[in-house]
C-alpha cells in the first residue's frame, strides 16, 4: 500500500523573481509620441486662426442643429433600409438559383465600384435622363405617371444613393457572417427536423451576428461621415448648413485665400453706420472706411497688419449713404485695386451689392481679376 504524503509537510515552492527587461527603445518611442501629442494639442488650442470663439458662437445655431438632425436622420433611415435590402441581397447571393446569385453578384459589384458622390449626382439629375416616371405593365399601358422632378428631390436622391451604396457593402458583411457558421451546424439542425426558416433564425443567424456586428458598427460610422457628401446636391445637412453660415459671415474667405499663397481683399458694402460698427466690433472686418462729402473716417482693429485706405481723395462719390468694410494686408500693393474695384462697382450699377472679392497671385498683380456679382472682369492697374 502506497503511503500518501502529507500535503502540509511539503516545502513551499520557490518563487523566482524575474528581472524586468530594459527596453530603452520603447521609452524613446513613448517620449516622442507624448511630445508630438502635446505639440498637436497646443497648436490646435493656441492658434488664434482657429477662432474657437466663433465656433462656440455658432455651435448651437439653429441652422447647425437642423443640419445635425438631417445628417443623423439620413443615417438612421439609410441604415434601416440597407439592413433589410442587404440581407435580401446576401441571401440571393448564397441561394441555389444561379440567376438570382448572378444578379446579386452584379448588383454588389456595380454599387461597390461606383463612388458614392457619383451615385448621388446621378440620382439627383435623374430627370435629365427620365423626365417622367410611370407605373404600368412593361411594354404595355401606363397606370400612373409622375414628373421626375416632383418625385426625386434632394432628400430622395440622397436616400436612394446612400441606400444602394450601403446595401452592397452590408450584403457582403452579412454574407461573410453567414459563411462563418460551419455547415455541420445546419446539417445537425436539419437532422433534428427543423425547417429552413427555423435553422436560419435559431441556429445560423445568432452565431453569424458575432461576426457581423463589429464591422457593421464601423459601417454605421462611415455612413454618418459620408452624409456630408449630400451637400453637393444642395441638401441642408450639417456641412451645407455651416457653408451657408460662413458664406454669410465671410469668416473663412480671407483665410482660405491666404492659405493658398494669394493676397486677398474683401470689400463689404453696408447700408448704415450701425451695421458697419457692429461688424467692426465683432471682428468680421478689420477696417471700416466711411466716404462722405466732408471727410473720411477710418478705424482699424489690427493696424500692425492692415493698412488704412484713404478713400476721400481716391473716389469721387456723393455724400455717403454706404459704409465699406475693407480688409487689405500690408505690403501687397492692392490699395489701387480696391479703389478701382469700388469705382467699378459704383459706375456699373452694382454699387448697392453686398461684396466683391479679389484673389491675386503676387506675380500677376499688373492685371488683377475683379469679381463682381459672380463674373470676372479685367482691370489694368
Amino acid at each position: 500500500m502506497t503511503k500518501v504524503p502529507n500535503v502540509d509537510a511539503l516545502p513551499e515552492p520557490t518563487v523566482l523573481n524575474r528581472a524586468k527587461r530594459r527596453r530603452p527603445g520603447l521609452l524613446v518611442a513613448n517620449a516622442i509620441v507624448l511630445v508630438l501629442a502635446a505639440m498637436a494639442v497646443t497648436t490646435i488650442f493656441t492658434n488664434p486662426r482657429f477662432e474657437w470663439h466663433t465656433v462656440a458662437k455658432y455651435f448651437f445655431e439653429i441652422r447647425v442643429l437642423r443640419g445635425i438632425g438631417v445628417s443623423i436622420g439620413m443615417t438612421a433611415v439609410t441604415m434601416a433600409i440597407s439592413l433589410v435590402t442587404g440581407t435580401l441581397v446576401a441571401l440571393m447571393r448564397m441561394g441555389d438559383s444561379r440567376l438570382m446569385s448572378t444578379v446579386a453578384a452584379a448588383f454588389i459589384w456595380v454599387f461597390r465600384s461606383i463612388p458614392m458622390l457619383v451615385q448621388l449626382l446621378f440620382w439627383y439629375n435623374l430627370a435629365a435622363l427620365f423626365p417622367t416616371l410611370s407605373l404600368g405593365i412593361p411594354w404595355g399601358p401606363r397606370f400612373l405617371t409622375f414628373d421626375s422632378n416632383d418625385v426625386i428631390g434632394p432628400l430622395t436622391a440622397a436616400i436612394i444613393g446612400l441606400t444602394l451604396h450601403e446595401t452592397a457593402y452590408i450584403a457582403e458583411l452579412i454574407r461573410s457572417g453567414l459563411l462563418a457558421v460551419p455547415d455541420g451546424q445546419r446539417q445537425a439542425a436539419s437532422a433534428l427536423g427543423l425547417t429552413p426558416t427555423q435553422i436560419f433564425f435559431r441556429i445560423t443567424l445568432p452565431q453569424a451576428l458575432r461576426v457581423i456586428v463589429p464591422p457593421m458598427g464601423n459601417e454605421l460610422i462611415s455612413l454618418l461621415k459620408a452624409t456630408s457628401l449630400v451637400s453637393v446636391i444642395t441638401l441642408a445637412d450639417l456641412l451645407y448648413s455651416v457653408q451657408l453660415i460662413y458664406a454669410k459671415t465671410f469668416q473663412t474667405k480671407n483665410k482660405r485665400c491666404a492659405a493658398k499663397g494669394k493676397p486677398s481683399v474683401d470689400a463689404k458694402l453696408y447700408t448704415d453706420l450701425p451695421a458697419a460698427s457692429l461688424a467692426l466690433q465683432s471682428k468680421r472686418v478689420d477696417a471700416v472706411a466711411a466716404p462722405s462729402a466732408s471727410n473720411t473716417s477710418v478705424s482699424q482693429n489690427a493696424k500692425d497688419r492692415f493698412e488704412t485706405l484713404e478713400l476721400k481723395d481716391m473716389l469721387d462719390l456723393p455724400a455717403a449713404s454706404a459704409i465699406y468694410g475693407i480688409q487689405a494686408k500690408k505690403g501687397t500693393g492692392l490699395a489701387s485695386v480696391i479703389v478701382k474695384g469700388l469705382q467699378k462697382m459704383y459706375e456699373s450699377g452694382t454699387y448697392a451689392k453686398l461684396f466683391g472679392q479679389w484673389g491675386l497671385p503676387l506675380s500677376t498683380v499688373t492685371r488683377p481679376q475683379l469679381a463682381l456679382n459672380g463674373s470676372k472682369q479685367s482691370q489694368t492697374q
